[in-house]
């Protein structure tokens, strides 16, 4: 569900922009945050919500399939610490979902036995998965050193995905190709390779 906000304390538009204005507010009247929101605890709507990431981030796989950015990042950094400081996901309008992995620490990108963890981690989450929504076929390290002056990173110090996807557009396109490189673990075959006839 989206937060959507309405009262005397927020604007009621922009100045003299009325097409802005119609972008950022629905029909009602109601700021329309971007933000996604979940029960905290589900079935118990007074136990309040909690942040379920951004819709903006959320995107579509091939097959028609949503993936909530979000809770997915959410899920995955559960599971793929200490090694891992955050992720980013992938696999818009592709048959499956991509992780670039913002090492802890900048040594593991180098670390055997880190790379190994995070093979049997990643393999052991895909066994589970309920989905194409949620399997992760494809890891890589993003080892540049991301940067609030290109907006990779906000002020806050969070990850912009949108940005990150738009500006590592190449090393992206390394975790989709039909021989991967070294640096990326691929979990198991992604897809049949088709021959021609």
């Amino acid at each position: 569900m989206e937060l959507r906000v309405k009262s005397p304390g927020v604007t009621p538009g922009y100045w003299r922009r009325d097409d802005l204005t119609s972008e950022v507010f629905d029909e009602d009247g109601f700021l329309r945050t971007g933000d996604a929101l979940d029960f905290a605890d589900a079935g118990n709507r007074e136990a309040g919500f909690r942040y379920d990431g951004r819709l903006a981030e959320d995107f579509k796989l091939a097959t028609g399939t949503w993936v909530r950015v979000g809770a997915l990042r959410s899920y995955l950094m559960t599971r793929l610490t200490p090694e891992l400081r955050d992720v980013v996901i992938t696999g818009e309008n592709r048959d499956y979902i991509a992780v670039l992995g913002i090492p802890s620490i900048p040594e593991i990108v180098d670390d055997n036995d880190a790379l190994a963890r995070l093979r049997v981690k990643l393999t052991a989450l895909a066994a589970i998965a309920g989905g194409s929504a949620q399997r992760v076929l494809r890891f890589a390290f993003l080892t540049d050193k991301l940067s609030i002056d290109t907006g990779e990173l906000t002020d806050k110090g969070v990850v912009s995905q949108r940005t990150i996807l738009r500006r590592h557009a190449l090393l992206i396109e390394t975790l989709y190709a039909d021989e991967p490189a070294n640096h990326v673990i691929c979990l198991r075959p992604c897809f049949e390779k088709r021959t021609r006839s």
